[in-house]
């Protein structure tokens, strides 16, 4: 039952997202963002003018136990693409300047 509400709740906000953003999120995996956070280390990196990334670890970390709840209790894989597309979604449509020391 709980994986019907979870389901209806993800096709609603599907329903309200542009294409392009469907797209990028149904295919989006803990793996992706961590490309996209090396992405940026390596551009800000190389220059000195990377903030510390490392303190978004433990919020992957968290996010990965969510992800594996809703996999094994609620038998729904198609979903767990929606807790990793909006993160990579928000990583890169940053800010040039968000990531780089002040």
């Amino acid at each position: 039952m709980s994986g019907a509400i979870l389901d209806r709740a993800v096709e609603r906000f599907r329903e309200q997202l542009p294409e392009e953003h469907k797209k990028l999120f149904t295919a989006s995996s803990l793996a992706d963002v961590e490309k996209e956070i090396e992405s940026i280390q390596r551009r800000y990196g190389s220059k000195k003018q990377l903030r510390r990334l490392s303190r978004l670890s433990k919020f992957l970390e968290a996010m990965a136990q969510i992800e594996q709840l809703v996999q094994v209790f609620l038998n729904v894989s198609e979903v767990v693409a929606y807790v990793w597309g909006p993160i990579k979604l928000a990583l890169m449509g940053r800010n040039p300047n968000f990531f780089a020391a002040s």
